[in-house]
């Protein structure tokens, strides 16, 4: 049944997402804003059935984040209308809506529950990229205050929402919004170690949810003796060294060195680790056999030699 599911909408689903690209790609390249208007609506209308048509999301979540998703593109219009500084804050607000930033990340956490694996990983990665990169292009010192306030409320957000969560899914969105803050302190501190810590986290989330797809993980309950592999996964994706999720952080923490917000950023780690530890527990039973599990265990176990380069590379000051 889930082979013909493929096959009739292979069509359908490979247009979509060329469509998705390609407003993407538009966006990326416009040289004006409202280019970057259309294409963002584009990658929008093309995402949306993708959320619909994949077997295992359900058309709530598909409704949720379409709401939302019109609300920032409208702002984003405003913007570009008002134009000046104010349209430059609005611009800003817009696209942290869009990447499911704090303060204005509230549809994140809904939207993700109702979705199958593989629209989730595409959500908390491909769908970020734009709205990221748009940010990066946007900074300037005279944004620092309002992209600390995004930096410090993606801390505490992710670190406080994920406690009490006992659904896999919400709390890998509460993850992602936490990450989304690392990657925000990325770009205050310049460069582009952004781009570095986007791509190391998509490879670490991709294992996780390769583990928890395979294992057909929805509920903290559901992971007793699943295996070392969702254990390693997780506290890589928490940052534990000396695994491969440490080394986007360890970047950060090094472009940052003086700031008081890597302090937030560290102890909100902290924080997940607890609830990643907490998981890997009633995990650690043996190892599952499959590709998710040779996946996890070569993209995280190949990070102490990542970490040992990198430190190498990158001398203290």
């Amino acid at each position: 049944m889930g082979n013909l599911f493929w096959v009739s909408k292979l069509p359908v689903l490979m247009l979509l997402g060329c469509s998705a690209i390609g407003g993407g790609w538009l966006a990326l390249t416009s040289v004006t804003w409202l280019g970057v208007w259309v294409g963002l609506e584009l990658n929008l209308l093309s995402f949306l059935p993708l959320m619909v048509l994949v077997e295992g999301s359900g058309p709530e979540g598909g409704l949720k984040y379409f709401l939302t998703q019109a609300c920032a593109s409208l702002v984003l219009l405003c913007s570009i209308m008002f134009g000046g500084q104010a349209g430059v804050v609005l611009s800003v607000l817009a696209l942290i809506m869009k990447a499911g930033g704090a303060p204005l990340h509230f549809w994140f956490p809904m939207v993700v529950e109702s979705l199958s694996w593989g629209t989730l990983f595409m959500l908390m990665t491909v769908q970020k990229l734009i709205p990221l990169a748009l940010l990066s292009y946007l900074y300037s010192p005279a944004l620092f205050t309002l992209f600390w306030a995004s930096v410090f409320g993606c801390a505490v957000v992710g670190a406080l929402g994920g406690i009490n969560e006992t659904h896999s899914r919400k709390l890998l969105s509460f993850s992602s919004i936490n990450h989304l803050g690392w990657m925000l302190m990325a770009m205050v501190s310049g460069g582009l170690g952004w781009v570095t810590y986007f791509t190391l986290y998509f490879g670490v989330l991709l294992s996780v949810i390769g583990v928890l797809s395979v294992g057909g993980i929805f509920h903290l309950g559901q992971s007793k003796g699943l295996g070392w592999d969702l254990g390693v996964s997780l506290l890589s994706l928490g940052g534990l060294p000396p695994l491969l999720g440490f080394v986007p952080k360890w970047l950060v923490i090094q472009s940052a060195v003086g700031s008081y917000a890597i302090l937030v950023l560290i102890a909100s780690s902290v924080v997940t680790l607890f609830y990643y530890i907490r998981l890997f527990s009633g995990s650690a039973g043996g190892l599952q056999k499959g590709w998710a599990t040779w996946l996890a265990l070569v993209l995280n176990g190949g990070g102490s030699g990542a970490v040992a380069v990198v430190w190498a590379i990158s001398p203290l000051r």
